[in-house]
């Protein structure tokens, strides 16, 4: 474009409106939209979600559980409030499975301590410990175990299910 003034002719370049540096700019935000998307996405995965432990029984062990989840709600019912939990010889007396059979290929049943059991079997079997009570549960042991000498502090051991 060209005028004229008085005496002077200026030229004056307008730069087109083409839209080149808009395009290089939204260009540039969206690589940058889409790198922090995935950096975000990169760094907030959640590791792998632990494996049930139930899932890890056998039929017989998972036999075993759900008679263990049966006899604690069988000896809560048959103990008053406030009486002391019964024992060993008590709950085999009384035909409370699983602690009455009688098979050779069961597991071999000792009491740690007052409405604390734990149940032996061969390395294949894993143990179990029956916890009644206050923060009671069932929890299992792959393989042998040791014969517990109290209830508390089985950092090895698996809790499967809860009871209240």
């Amino acid at each position: 474009m060209s005028f004229q003034d008085d005496q002077t002719v200026q030229t004056l370049l307008v730069k087109p409106d083409n839209g080149r540096r808009e395009t290089l700019w939204v260009t540039l935000v969206v690589i940058l939209i889409l790198l922090a998307g995935a950096l975000g996405i990169m760094f907030r995965q959640a590791g792998a979600a632990p494996a049930d432990p139930y899932e890890s029984l056998n039929g017989a062990q998972r036999q075993l559980l759900t008679e263990l989840m049966i006899a604690s709600d069988e000896i809560r019912f048959m103990t008053p409030s406030g009486a002391p939990l019964p024992e060993l010889d008590e709950l085999q007396a009384l035909g409370v499975s699983p602690f009455s059979q009688t098979d050779e290929a069961t597991y071999r049943w000792s009491q740690v301590e007052p409405g604390c059991f734990q149940a032996q079997g061969g390395s294949e079997q894993g143990a179990f410990l029956l916890r009644l009570g206050a923060g009671g549960g069932v929890l299992y042991h792959p393989g042998q175990a040791p014969l517990l000498a109290d209830c508390h502090g089985q950092h090895h051991w698996t809790l499967l299910m809860e009871l209240q």
